[in-house]
């Protein structure tokens, strides 16, 4: 995986990653943290971030130039620190064109999204690239064989939509278009504070820290300078704990351009020569996360507890389709409750699976489990990330997801339940299943607040 996404979303979405080379050795079983403390919060410092987030929303278009630069990543592998500087032009303009260009290391990547239409260049797929509706209907097989179009009701497009897909990305852009960014990252802050007012590119600013942790016992901490002429973004240096203390991420936006005339220019497409245009990538980011666990392996043999104290075992001998999938409960809402929906259709008779949650606090993932009304067995230890049935797995990168055949041997690897692969996988092995064994439909729906 391009190690400047991936890095970058650790601090505050739940895809928190620390290189194989950087990690402590850990206990099996580490002691439960102490109650949480409520936060500290710096009226001022939050009506800052809020004066940002307001700016933001309020704007037309927008353009700038967006570095990320990796400090003291001397304990990162050589791959990973190739990955850095992260120099890109980013540019959108409501209500659903984005542009986020330019290189990571020595190569290139593209974001691109408009007219209904999502294109993404990738790194480590350059004989590709990605070309597909942003609105795709929904097709659902009935019961009785024929086949229902849903057409999407939701026309709200994601403008950093193609950005995940194209490995690389910034904190400063989840600012700028995901408004559900800031209230999930404010769940786990504990401490907000303002610090005294420094000059970035002749612009004074106001400096926030921010500290966080989060439902997997990761802390973090970031740096926000805004400008008082503006209340936009112009730097951030970001801090996690897993990184070693003496590595931080910094990003700087320079050059911007709010609510300017974009060219037309800026959303024109130029593919790859001698490229291929696919709907998907077969996997973004391969290789830099692969877990040590390989197509063909046999399923761990496991017995223990689950969540509810009742026993869970895996053996590749049961017979049955084996699903494990590692989630992280900031991002497994609506995975899980797709597995629940798998799990009930097909049949236990013929389809097991099991959710390893990478979550420190047992508690809240009670309460996670009661909330969404999960009753498939969900694993849990106080290893957290590094639990038992992790370090049997090898995995490094959550979310992934393994599916084992009858055969009891790994078939095919991704990251969620949603992905292609796992649709095509599970098709492969149980051809029976309808299509809309995979799709929670609108009043089966659980959402998070």
């Amino acid at each position: 995986m391009q190690f400047s996404r991936l890095a970058l979303a650790a601090i505050f979405s739940t895809l928190i990653i620390t290189p194989a080379s950087a990690q402590p050795t850990l206990p099996r079983a580490m002691q439960p943290r102490a109650p949480e403390a409520a936060p500290i919060i710096n009226p001022e410092a939050k009506s800052a971030v809020d004066a940002m987030l307001a700016k933001y929303a309020a704007l037309k278009s927008y353009s700038d130039k967006t570095q990320v630069t990796l400090e003291g990543g001397d304990k990162f592998p050589a791959d990973m620190r190739d990955s850095f500087p992260l120099n890109a032009t980013l540019s959108w303009q409501r209500p659903a064109e984005l542009r986020f260009e330019g290189s990571m290391g020595k190569k290139n990547f593209l974001a691109l999204s408009g007219d209904d239409t999502l294109r993404a260049i990738n790194p480590s797929h350059p004989a590709l690239w990605v070309e597909r509706a942003q609105h795709p209907p929904v097709v659902v097989t009935n019961p009785d064989g024929t086949k229902t179009t849903y057409p999407t009701t939701d026309r709200a497009v994601r403008l950093d939509a193609p950005v995940f897909e194209s490995g690389a990305m910034s904190l400063g852009l989840a600012f700028m278009t995901d408004t559900s960014f800031w209230p999930r990252t404010m769940k786990d802050v504990t401490v907000m504070a303002l610090e005294p007012d420094a000059e970035v590119d002749g612009q004074k600013c106001r400096v926030i820290n921010v500290q966080s942790q989060n439902d997997q016992g990761g802390k973090s901490l970031i740096h926000l300078w805004i400008a008082r002429e503006d209340n936009m973004l112009r730097r951030m240096e970001v801090s996690y704990e897993g990184m070693g203390a003496d590595s931080k991420l910094v990003e700087n936006h320079s050059q911007i351009q709010a609510d300017s005339k974009l060219p037309d220019s800026t959303w024109v497409f130029q593919p790859p020569a001698g490229a291929k245009s696919v709907e998907y990538f077969p996997n973004p980011d391969p290789h830099h996360l692969d877990p040590a666990l390989k197509i063909g392996d046999a399923l761990p043999t496991f017995s223990g507890d689950d969540l509810k104290g009742e026993p869970l075992e895996l053996n590749s001998k049961s017979g049955k389709v084996t699903v494990v999938h590692f989630f992280l409960m900031g991002m497994g809402s609506y995975d899980m409750q797709t597995l629940q929906k798998l799990q009930k259709t097909v049949g236990s008779d013929k389809l097991q699976v099991v959710a390893v949650s990478g979550d420190a606090l047992q508690g809240r993932l009670e309460k996670f489990a009661e909330k969404f009304k999960l009753t498939m067995p969900i694993y849990f230890d106080e290893g957290a990330m590094r639990n038992q049935l992790a370090q049997k797995f090898g995995v490094v990168g959550w979310s992934q997801t393994f599916i084992f055949g009858q055969d009891g041997k790994l078939k095919t690897i991704c990251h969620m339940p949603g992905e292609v692969d796992f649709h095509t996988s599970i098709k492969k092995l149980l051809p029976e299943t309808l299509d809309d064994a995979f799709i929670v439909q609108d009043n089966e729906m659980i959402n998070p607040e």
